[in-house]
């Protein structure tokens, strides 16, 4: 009865756990929040492994003139791996696969180094 939702406590919470099935429709899982709880070891895994074999000191002074360059290059290095694992579970939304691969990361990087060395007012040198 939709009158009695409004004597619902502001703080009440249910929590649902169900892998999909036919017997759940696909759009029940689109209109419903979803929260994985995980240990992080993969996503420190993927960004252990970044920062041991793609991110080199002269990476982290890619962009001299940002300070704030290093949090930037881990913010996409974090992206990056969050995408890597969401890929393992399967699911609707922007959990699908994608094909991510370490290309991408690098083309973010670089992209987010040229343009901060070029232009200027967003960290970049002046030309």
């Amino acid at each position: 009865n939709r009158n009695r939702s409004a004597a619902v406590h502001p703080d009440f919470r249910l929590w649902i756990t169900a892998n999909s099935t036919d017997k759940i429709s696909d759009g029940m899982f689109l209109v419903s929040v979803r929260a994985i709880c995980e240990p992080p070891q993969s996503i420190r895994a993927c960004l252990r492994e970044l920062y041991h074999e793609h991110i080199f000191q002269e990476s982290l002074q890619a962009v001299p003139t940002l300070s704030a360059w290093p949090k930037l290059l881990y913010g996409l290095s974090l992206i990056y791996a969050v995408m890597i694992q969401r890929s393992k579970y399967p699911g609707c939304g922007w959990s699908n696969p994608l094909d991510v691969t370490i290309a991408d990361w690098r083309i973010s990087t670089n992209f987010a180094q040229d343009l901060l060395n070029e232009y200027e007012g967003i960290g970049g040198s002046s030309k």
